[in-house]
């Protein structure tokens, strides 16, 4: 086993031991602040596991370097130099916030910006070169400079905003689940009386676990359809 290989071998044991305490605590204490320690935890695992699953099935590179390596063995007739000199450039695959790069972005972007021998190309328009390259290039900085002075709102602030309102309301859905619990148990000792209404409350950590787990398969599923749409029942 690698350095590597144990450094991530030993953070999703401690994510995961993490995840395992903040359970017991909302269990046994279920409130908002151990209910919030359960979340966050939650999410630093599910988050650590799919960048490592995005890794081994090479869904995107590293950093910059490893990018550059990729599209030269490709084939493309291009250095490591010019790659990073276009990481630079309007129109140049995104870095992500953990310093790494798509690789469907990247192929997307070589197959536009340099020559393969390897590769079939199309043929291009019987006009001067140059000037194609220089109109593609106004009309990006153009673009770049729209998008600085505020006239585009680009789509991955969008999404980021999206994201942060659909996860406030799953912090207010998952954060309910306490007061429901709670006022199912007054209701029972009304209705059914006091002995019921204990036996509930015997129970009311594994309910609020069982809520916490529902409510999330729920909000999974509006991420993954892209729209807060309630889905059909299974």
């Amino acid at each position: 086993m690698t350095d590597q290989s144990a450094r991530i071998e030993d953070l999703e044991a401690a994510l995961s031991a993490k995840l395992a305490k903040a359970t017991e605590a909302m269990a046994a204490e279920p409130n908002t602040a151990t209910i919030k320690a359960y979340n966050d935890a939650k999410k630093a695992l599910d988050t650590f596991l799919a960048d490592q699953s995005n890794a081994k099935t090479g869904e995107r590179f590293k950093n910059l370097e490893q990018a550059a390596s990729w599209v030269i063995k490709e084939g493309y007739i291009v250095s490591g130099k010019t790659v990073r000199n276009h990481a630079h450039s309007a129109g140049f695959p995104r870095q992500q916030k953990d310093g790494s790069y798509l690789l469907k972005e990247i192929a997307a972007y070589a197959a536009t910006a340099w020559d393969n021998p390897s590769r079939p190309t199309e043929p291009r328009p019987d006009t001067d070169y140059s000037d194609q390259v220089k109109r593609e290039t106004a009309r990006k900085l153009k673009l770049d400079n729209d998008i600085k002075e505020g006239r585009y709102l680009l789509r991955s602030e969008e999404e980021q905003r999206d994201a942060q309102v659909l996860y406030g309301i799953k912090l207010a859905v998952e954060n309910w689940g306490p007061f429901m619990v709670q006022d199912l148990i007054s209701v029972a000792a009304l209705e059914l009386g006091e002995e019921v209404s204990a036996r509930l409350g015997r129970i009311t950590p594994e309910l609020l676990v069982r809520y916490r787990s529902l409510s999330g398969e729920l909000f999974d599923r509006f991420a993954a359809a892209g729209s807060i749409e309630v889905p059909d029942a299974d």
